[in-house]
C-alpha cells in the first residue's frame, strides 16, 4: 500500500508486526485520544479528501473518524474549508477513558470533542472548529473565527487548565 491508514499490531514476545490496510484514501497523520496512546483504542480520527480534485497538496476538505471496534467510519464533509489535524478534548474529569465504554458515559473516547483548525477556501480565513465525539458526522457544533492564519497541516495537543 503506498498510502492510507494502515494498523500495525506489536507482538514484542515474536518480535514481530502484523499490518493490516485499512483504508487506501489519501490522509493526514491519525490521532487518537491521547490518553489512549500505546494502549488499546477504539476511535481514530484523521483529515482525508472527499475525492475533489481542485485540492491543493496538502489540503484535507473532510474528517473522518474510524471504529476500530465495529469497523466502520464516519465521515463530516467540510465543504469550502480545508481542515487539519483533529486533537479530541475528554469532558473534562472523565479521568483515562476507556476503549469499550458507552457513547456517552464518563471516560469514553466518545465522551467528549474533536477539536481542528481549518482554512476558509472561499476568503482565506482560519477557523476554529469543535466536533461532538458523540455524532461527529453531524459537523461542528461550535466555529470560532481565528484573527491570524493558521496555516494548515499545525500539529499540537489540548491540555486542562486542571482536572
Amino acid at each position: 500500500i503506498s498510502g492510507g491508514l494502515v494498523r500495525a499490531r506489536l507482538d514484542p514476545a515474536a518480535g514481530s508486526m502484523a499490518r493490516t490496510p485499512l483504508d487506501d484514501s489519501r490522509v493526514e497523520f491519525p490521532r487518537v485520544d491521547d490518553r489512549r496512546i500505546g494502549r488499546r483504542h477504539r476511535y481514530t480520527a484523521l483529515a482525508t479528501g472527499t475525492g475533489r480534485t481542485d485540492l491543493l497538496p496538502g489540503e484535507f476538505d473532510a474528517v473522518r473518524w474510524y471504529d476500530g471496534e465495529s469497523g466502520t467510519s464516519r465521515v463530516w464533509a467540510a465543504g469550502d474549508l480545508s481542515v487539519g489535524e483533529p486533537v479530541f478534548a475528554p469532558e473534562p474529569g472523565s479521568g483515562t477513558g476507556s476503549a469499550t465504554g458507552p457513547a456517552n458515559g464518563s471516560g469514553s473516547e466518545a465522551g467528549g470533542h474533536w477539536l481542528t483548525f481549518a482554512t476558509d477556501r472561499t476568503d482565506g480565513s482560519s477557523w476554529f472548529l469543535v466536533i461532538p465525539a458523540e455524532d461527529p458526522a453531524s459537523g461542528p457544533v461550535a466555529r470560532a473565527r481565528i484573527p491570524v492564519r493558521v496555516p494548515l497541516g499545525l500539529h499540537g495537543c489540548w491540555l486542562p487548565t486542571e482536572e
